[in-house]
């Protein structure tokens, strides 16, 4: 009990650290907008204010990950520790610059007005602009146009941000140049899968098991683990086998995560894991779990109601029977086994004699993992 309870005091004080850093970021941000106006500023604070408050999951990861890596080689890195540990809190809070910038593109290709149940910035700045006295329903057409764009702009504008962050960071030129590498390589892989993951949906690209599983890896989990991982042992100046090591775990974790997400959307209880309920079914998502389904016997009942625009609660609790039913809910957890599986492995095999501190913060984070509910 006494360690969990001293686990969630390291982590409050740790994204406390990072808040701080952040907060400052996007003050800077606001201020190089004071001279356009004040529309320009409100239009950043509503961003922040809609996107602020989340878990910071990707920040923590990086820098539970770097913790670790120092502890692992105090000896050797002890002077350099502190400046480093300087930098990575910066990368980190960068780091979440960028997901507010995936966010806001998201809701952009998604057309959606809300996250998690409340007004996002397009659904934010719509609703502010269509209670105006001067505005009447005929104009519904320009108000999204223009809340639209400014969503585009502003998720440019965070993207921006973000790679000023890796950039300016106070680090030796090598480290810096394979950081904002790894940044590149990041944004264009996220890139990729989000155009993959709209062309299945869309019906433009053929769908199919492998191609639903590459999507998902290049849409979550290069950004959600891979990503701080790696970036977590270039500013620990690690070995190149260990960030090797961490790029696989990343891998193998972030796959198991967004499988779990889509499990938790067909089965799960929407009170507790919060997304709106059969929300992947309405929306025609191309899971591997529908991939899978889509070779079974059961697919034409499946796919009778499947991104339906007028899907509703039943659709989905029948759809969640008849996914049991063909067996693609048991094909897909036995995948999160098997990749949780990997990341024992991997760590077993070459972290833990050299890195053991690293060793146990890998294996805690796929432990707290295995078996979410939200």
């Amino acid at each position: 009990m006494a360690e969990v309870s001293a686990k969630r005091e390291h982590h409050s004080r740790l994204t406390s650290e990072i808040d701080e850093v952040l907060r400052d970021m996007l003050h800077r941000g606001r201020n190089r907008l004071t001279t356009y106006g004040s529309q320009m500023t409100h239009v950043w604070d509503l961003t922040v204010s809609c996107l602020g408050g989340g878990k910071m999951l990707r920040p923590r990861l990086l820098m539970d990950v770097f913790d670790a890596l120092a502890d692992d080689k105090r000896e050797t890195f002890n002077q350099l520790a502190e400046e480093r540990r300087r930098a990575a809190i910066s990368i980190a809070a960068g780091v979440e610059l960028l997901h507010f910038s995936f966010l806001v593109h998201d809701d952009l290709i998604d057309d959606d007005l809300s996250r998690r149940g409340k007004p996002n910035l397009m659904g934010s700045l719509l609703n502010e602009i269509s209670g105006a006295p001067q505005t009447t329903s005929d104009d519904r057409e320009q108000q999204l146009h223009f809340v639209r764009s400014v969503g585009l702009l502003v998720g440019d504008q965070m993207l921006s941000a973000a790679h000023q962050v890796f950039a300016r960071a106070d680090l030796p030129q090598d480290s810096r140049l394979r950081l904002l590498d790894l940044l590149d390589h990041t944004v264009t892989e996220s890139c990729v899968g989000e155009m993959k993951d709209v062309g299945l949906s869309d019906g433009i690209l053929a769908s199919g098991l492998a191609e639903a599983l590459e999507t998902t890896r290049l849409k979550t989990a290069t950004y959600t683990f891979e990503f701080p991982l790696r970036a977590a042992a270039i500013l620990a100046d690690a070995p190149p086998y260990v960030e090797r090591s961490l790029s696989r775990v990343g891998r193998d974790l972030g796959v198991a995560f967004q499988l779990q997400d889509d499990l938790l959307s067909a089965f799960g209880d929407h009170t507790v894991h919060g997304k709106d309920a059969y929300s992947d079914f309405r929306e025609g998502k191309q899971t591997p779990l529908i991939a899978f389904a889509r070779d079974t016997p059961q697919w034409p009942d499946i796919g009778t109601r499947f991104g339906a625009a007028d899907f509703n609660f039943q659709d989905g609790t029948r759809t969640s029977a008849l996914l049991r039913e063909c067996g693609a809910e048991e094909f897909v957890r036995g995948m999160i086994g098997e990749l949780f599986g990997h990341v024992t492995t991997i760590v077993s095999t070459h972290i833990v004699k050299t890195h053991p501190h690293l060793a146990r913060c890998v294996m805690d984070l796929a432990g707290s993992l295995e078996g979410r509910a939200s």
